[in-house]
């Protein structure tokens, strides 16, 4: 993984993808990001052997946002701890991937519907928009 490789040719055809070698090769590329920024990563596979039929940089877009904006909604308060973490597991019925920080990033004054962060023109920021939400949204829809 690594920006140098993002577009390799592999990476945008949908195939399988173990997420237990793509969250660790996520991880260690990611782990400079984190040491230097104190936030602490972790991910929590149930079984080593789940997969999902998806686009890895779809998978690269999902996460980068959502790690990206983790970080600067950390950056908002010095004295804050700063965690990070991805589980999945699954069931007879649905794959989960949970992704979680710590930093309560839903403004409730701002956003009224939950569901309008699905929205590609949605944004609670002057300079930017949720569109990642919205790639996130019509990826999970894709299966």
């Amino acid at each position: 993984m690594g920006w140098n490789t993002s577009t390799r040719k592999d990476r945008r055809f949908r195939k399988n993808i173990v997420l237990s070698e793509y969250f660790g090769k996520f991880s260690s590329s990611w782990s400079v990001f984190f040491k230097k920024r104190g936030i602490n990563f972790s991910f929590t596979p149930e079984k080593s052997d789940i997969f999902l039929k998806s686009f890895e940089l779809d998978l690269d877009t999902i996460f980068q946002n959502l790690i990206i904006n983790s970080w600067e909604a950390f950056e908002k308060k010095h004295n804050w701890e700063k965690n990070i973490s991805i589980s999945f597991y699954e069931d007879s019925s649905y794959l989960y991937i949970i992704y979680s920080d710590n930093w309560p990033w839903i403004n409730k004054e701002k956003v009224k519907n939950i569901n309008d962060i699905f929205e590609s023109d949605f944004t609670t920021k002057k300079d930017g928009t949720w569109l990642w939400m919205w790639l996130l949204k019509i990826t999970m829809d894709s299966f």
